[in-house]
This record gives structure tokens, sequence and C-alpha cells, in this order.
């Protein structure tokens, strides 16, 4: 992927994203005039604003990585924008928010969840695949290793078992909750292991604070997806965005180099 077509991709995605935050902010001032439910119920509500949030740090973020990238062409950046990008289908639990004030049928609890989860194992997978690129892969795949992990999260979202309880975020939780956050954690570990044996081959101590950088995004990102508490959520916030502060500074550094 060329450099122009990268930035074209995530200027697309900052606008689409936003268009996509607005028209969902705009929902409880619709079901006020609809259904006479005062919007502030909803609007205020931490499990319908809070998706909100997650979504002005992941325009936030991708803004300032389009412009501070916009010459340097790095493998590592497009993927972990595409986590930031992936954020986008937490907004399905804003949706699941406004559910909860209407009788309608459980299955649209379940596709929104299977929504969420999808975003979810997007997010996992593009970061372990920025991981990956650390090493000397051919540009003209980045592509390919987009689309497959698409698939695969489409795939997962698509067959994951749901139990008959709800998380705290009021989606529906995993079947086999245990082995689900088992493997999840595996997954990150690998992810962050793959940074320090890029530590161990170059001797560069920037892959050393990449993998503390993942440890707070994935940390950040288990808090904002998992717990419903303001306090807990804005903590697992900051996590993210110190996370992805220190990732692409990082990364900046290391392309400089060449």
């Amino acid at each position: 992927m060329t450099i122009t077509k990268r930035n074209m991709f995530l200027l697309t995605a900052v606008i689409t994203l936003f268009t996509i935050t607005i028209l969902t902010a705009l929902v409880p001032f619709i079901l006020q005039k609809k259904f006479e439910i005062p919007f502030s119920v909803i609007l205020y509500s931490p499990d319908f604003s809070m998706p909100l949030i997650l979504m002005l740090f992941s325009i936030t973020g991708l803004v300032i990585i389009r412009y501070s990238f916009l010459k340097t062409n790095s493998s590592e950046i497009f993927f972990f924008s595409l986590f930031l990008i992936s954020l986008v289908f937490d907004l399905s639990r804003s949706y699941v928010a406004v559910f909860s004030y209407f009788r309608i049928p459980e299955y649209y609890n379940i596709y929104a969840s299977r929504v969420c989860y999808f975003g979810r194992f997007l997010g996992l997978a593009s970061l372990f695949t920025a991981a990956f690129f650390t090493f000397d892969t051919e540009t003209k795949k980045i592509e390919t290793a987009a689309a497959v992990i698409v698939m695969i999260s489409y795939m997962l979202s698509s067959s994951i078992p749901f139990s008959t309880y709800k998380l705290s975020t009021m989606i529906q939780q995993p079947g086999y909750f245990t082995y689900f956050a088992f493997s999840i954690f595996s997954i990150e570990c690998l992810t962050v292991l793959t940074y320090i044996f890029s530590f161990i081959q170059s001797r560069s101590r920037e892959y050393i604070l990449l993998s503390i950088s993942m440890v707070f995004v994935f940390t950040g990102r288990e808090t904002t997806f998992f717990i419903s508490d303001p306090a807990r959520f804005l903590t697992g916030l900051i996590l993210l965005a110190a996370g992805t502060a220190i990732y692409s500074n990082k990364v900046r550094q290391i392309y400089s180099w060449y």
C-alpha cells in the first residue's frame, strides 16, 4: 500500500467515523421527538455515552496519526490505525442501551453484540498483525493481511456462542467465558512478546517501549470493553491514550532512521 492510498484511506475513515458518531449522538433527540423519552435520560446514560466518548478518542487518534505519518510509509501504523477504526463497532453498545427502553426481540441484542465482538476481534487481530510487520515484510502484502483479519474476525464473531448472561456493558457474555478470556489474553501476550523478540534481534530500546505501549493499550481496551463504571472507563481511556501516544511516537522514531 502506497503512502497516498493509506492517507486517503485514513481520511475516508475519519469522515465516516465522524458521521456515524454524529448520527448516533442524535438518536436521543429523535426518540424524544417521536416517543417523548427525555433525551437527557439516554444521552447522559453511561451505557450510551461511553462508546461515543471512545469514538471521539478514535477519531482524534486517527487525525493525529494521519498527519504525523503523512510522508512516512509504515506498515505497523496502518494496522494500528485499523485498531482505532475497529472501536467504531463499540457504538453497537449505545444501541443496546437504546433497545432497553423498548420491548424488542432478544435477537436484536444478540446481533448488536456480534457487531461489537467483530470490532473486538478485528482490533486484537490488527495489533497482533502490526507486531509481525516490525519484521521485514513486503508492503504489497498489507492489503492481503488486512482482508484476512477482517474475514477471520467476521467468522469468529458470527460463530461465537453466547450465554444467557450479559456483561456490565449490556452486551451478551460469550459462552465458556473463561476460555474466551484466556484466548484473548494469550494473543495479547504473544503480541507483546513479538516486540520483545524484535528488541532481541535489533537491540533497539524502541521495541521495548513498543511492548510497554501494547500493555497500556491492551489494559485500556479490556477496561473500556468489559467495564461500564465511568471512573474505570476513564482510567482505561487514559491508558489507551498513553499507549497510543507511546506507540505512534516510537514507530515514527524507528522510521526516521531509514
